[in-house]
């Protein structure tokens, strides 16, 4: 992220913090102080699928860190979820606290330590 780019978030962050940001949708409530500033982590949470603020913090500015050791990009496995075990998994990750990934990847771990 470029610094004038990242000064503009934290223009917004001590604006939304201040009361002084306005909600986009109609009959959205407005967030003030803490709450606002809970609201936006979650937001920056579920957008980078991190596990950590700090990890979020890296991907936003930097891009995901990396899974396993070495150079480069960590594999990416894409897969299609019934619409009811993707729901389930989204209630999950919320009770649990984890990203949809790390529960995935979790899975995975599971599975293959079973085979």
């Amino acid at each position: 992220m470029k610094p004038e780019e990242e000064a503009h978030y934290w223009t917004l962050s001590d604006q939304a913090q201040r009361g002084e940001l306005r909600p986009d949708q109609p009959g959205e409530h407005a967030l003030y102080g803490e709450a606002a500033v809970t609201r936006a982590r979650q937001i920056l949470m579920e957008a980078t699928q991190a596990d950590t603020i700090e990890d979020a913090l890296q991907v936003a500015r930097r891009g995901r860190p990396r899974l396993s050791p070495g150079q480069g990009r960590s594999p990416v496995a894409r897969t299609r979820l019934a619409e009811d075990e993707d729901q389930a998994l989204t209630e999950l990750a919320r009770r649990t606290g984890k990203s949809r990934s790390e529960l995935i990847r979790e899975g995975v771990r599971l599975r293959l330590a079973a085979a």
